[in-house]
């Protein structure tokens, strides 16, 4: 596996086991740490909340390519507890989440062998309000929020020489000479 799962872990996936994302945020109040599951689990030296079913993800499937792929959680709530969350600045605040194996379903004590993988890594985006029709008292909205896996493809196609860069750095420059003389260079070094 790429994601650097242990090998007591990649056994452990062979056998029934009940699954578990562990989220941790950074808040601008300070990093919040959850876990889909009820009650407190810990690992890695810290309390991670039970979210239970208020808590919804949506992780993006892997591919390669220039497109940035994004997820998203919803968290249920109360529609004023929602709204006092709606001014929190959190755009671009870095979020991460791990897959968790526990012993049972909604548990909250990791599978014994095994150890959370890595299975996003990214920043908090858009940001949505929804009514939601469910059966679960005061719970009627959800807070949804995108999450952006990485650097956008333009920031990391930016680190390379573009056109704005050629023209911050060469304003008379109007035909790439410098590139131009800069490849022929590379390719076919003078000889002394």
């Amino acid at each position: 596996m790429s994601r650097g799962a242990t090998p007591g872990t990649v056994a452990a996936l062979e056998t029934p086991f009940f699954p578990a994302l562990l989220v941790m945020a950074d808040w601008p109040d300070g990093v919040e740490r959850g876990h889909t599951g009820f009650g407190d689990l810990t690992w890695d030296g810290h309390t991670w909340t039970g979210l239970g079913p208020l808590v919804r993800w949506d992780v993006p499937e892997e591919g390669i390519g220039g497109w940035t792929p994004e997820a998203s959680v919803r968290f249920a709530g109360a529609l004023e507890a929602l709204l006092d969350q709606m001014g929190t600045a959190v755009r671009g605040r870095a979020v991460q989440v791990w897959l968790a194996l526990t012993e049972t379903p909604g548990g909250n004590a990791i599978k014994a062998g095994t150890t959370p993988f890595p299975m996003f890594s990214g920043t908090f985006g858009s940001r949505k309000l929804e009514r939601m029709a469910r059966g679960m008292g005061d719970l009627t909205h959800d807070l949804s929020f995108g999450l952006v896996m990485g650097p956008p493809f333009r920031a990391r196609v930016s680190v390379r020489h573009s056109h704005e860069d050629q023209i911050a750095r060469y304003p008379t420059d109007t035909g790439f000479r410098h590139v131009q003389h800069a490849v022929k260079r590379a390719s076919n070094p003078p000889v002394w």
